[in-house]
């Protein structure tokens, strides 16, 4: 009996420590996305004033596109992990087989998982076609299954998302694979957003502008061009202000960052194989 009771007691420890955890980090996760939702682009401008003056422009033009990569990549899937999800739903309502919305909603969820995402939840959904009805349905399934993952992988994904990532399917499969091994399930749903950030961003680096019009884009996410050291020499006043410090950064210190981005307009990016006369 006392065995027992102290398994029991050592249930409940872990299953409180368990719920504790998950509503601990979703607490700490929605305090931060409001942070980063409301105040994201003054956080990036902290970020990039810690680099050397002569660093920060390219930094923070790195990091734009790099944003406008992410961007891209997510709108793009959350797209197409809808057709996906729909289709298959939709193909296994029509055939009666049961937990057609919970096939649904796991083919919209493992959609974001390169490559072996989409075998994984059209297995499950083939399976469950198998046991519910035999065979012959369960081939119907597999055919209602390979025909809408090639029309997501040979029309819908390339037509939307274009050149958004300049990722090889060998990195794809590189980077999916290293992510499941660090971080699990996770890793795996953030691997290839990751890598294609750094890819932009190391690009842009040497020379290689892939969205070559936002050096000119007032509209773009950060800001508008050339208003970055006036806003970060405004962010260095509104904290020094209060204690009567004058702080001289080398940069504008009056005058809005719409009216910096007209008086300094920013330098497009050389093109791939051309000469950069930007500074280095």
């Amino acid at each position: 009996m006392r065995a027992n009771s102290d398994v029991l007691v050592s249930g409940v420890a872990n299953v409180t420590g368990s719920v504790t955890s998950v509503v601990t980090g979703a607490v700490i996760a929605v305090f931060v996305l409001f942070f980063f939702l409301k105040e994201g682009r003054s956080i990036w401008q902290w970020f990039v004033r810690l680099a050397p003056r002569g660093a920060r422009v390219r930094i923070n033009e790195a990091g734009i596109r790099g944003w406008v990569t992410l961007g891209g990549y997510t709108r793009t899937q959350i797209l197409v992990a809808f057709v996906d999800a729909v289709g298959i739903a939709v193909g296994a309502l029509i055939l009666g087989i049961p937990l057609a919305l919970p096939i649904g909603v796991l083919v919209f969820l493992f959609s974001f998982i390169p490559i072996v995402g989409a075998f994984i939840s059209g297995a499950v959904a083939v399976l469950v076609a198998l046991v519910d009805q035999g065979p012959g349905t369960a081939l119907i399934m597999l055919g209602i299954v390979l025909l809408v993952q090639q029309i997501e992988g040979n029309v819908l994904q390339p037509w939307l998302q274009g050149n958004a990532l300049s990722l090889h399917p060998i990195a794809i499969l590189l980077a999916v694979t290293a992510g499941t091994g660090i971080a699990g399930i996770l890793g795996a749903l953030f691997a290839v957003p990751i890598v294609a950030v750094i890819n932009t961003v190391m690009l842009y680096f040497t020379g290689h502008d892939k969205y070559p019009h936002l050096a000119t884009d007032i509209n773009r996410p950060g800001g508008p061009p050339g208003a970055l050291e006036a806003a970060i020499s405004a962010s260095w006043h509104k904290e020094t202000e209060g204690d009567g410090v004058v702080v001289d950064d080398g940069s504008p210190t009056s005058g809005s960052a719409e009216e910096a981005a007209t008086a300094v307009p920013a330098r497009p990016v050389a093109a791939a194989g051309t000469a950069d006369g930007e500074e280095r």
